[in-house]
């Protein structure tokens, strides 16, 4: 016949081990795993297991939760700030992607304007142009091109073969 003692532990150490298989069930249903602690007699052991099981359930809720959506900055506390420091404050806040200075891509159309500027058909769907026509640029439909940002808003359109000229975008 067992003690008290020795059933007291003995039933300790079944609820163990029934908490640590519904915990490993809780991973995939975490509800199933709150709903088995019920069957833990020892309060102890049942209490661990509901808090493991809560836990899961958190995990879970903020996995399946939506995004937090960024807010718009104030208008009224932007007002008069340069475009450059609002735009950083917008990126800052997650409400505007980080800005990027360059962009590769190739060329699938060419054609000259009526003054002998180039006008180039990217394959990322942009249209550019030339700003002053200048020496020929040995384009060739086909050809990786990579567009950058310049100072005070200017773009360059660099080629391949190393040449390069300023553009705007069309389109």
């Amino acid at each position: 016949m067992l003690q008290p003692i020795q059933r007291w532990l003995l039933a300790g150490a079944a609820s163990v081990v029934l908490c640590a298989a519904t915990t490993a069930g809780a991973a995939a249903d975490p509800l199933a795993g709150v709903l088995a602690c019920r069957a833990i007699e020892q309060s102890s052991a049942r209490l661990a297991c509901y808090d493991r099981a809560s836990a899961a359930l958190q995990a879970a809720a903020v996995r399946r939760a939506p995004a937090a959506r960024a807010r718009p900055l104030n208008p009224r506390r932007t007002f008069g700030l340069p475009e450059g420091v609002v735009a950083r404050k917008e990126v800052a806040a997650g409400v505007r992607a980080r800005p990027i200075t360059r962009l590769q891509t190739h060329i699938i159309g060419l054609s000259r304007t009526g003054d002998g500027r180039t006008v180039f058909r990217l394959s990322n769907g942009q249209v550019w142009r030339e700003l002053l026509p200048g020496g020929d640029l040995l384009a060739k439909v086909g050809s990786a091109v990579v567009v950058s940002r310049g100072w005070l808003g200017s773009y360059w359109l660099k080629l391949p073969n190393g040449r390069d000229c300023k553009v705007d975008r069309l389109r």
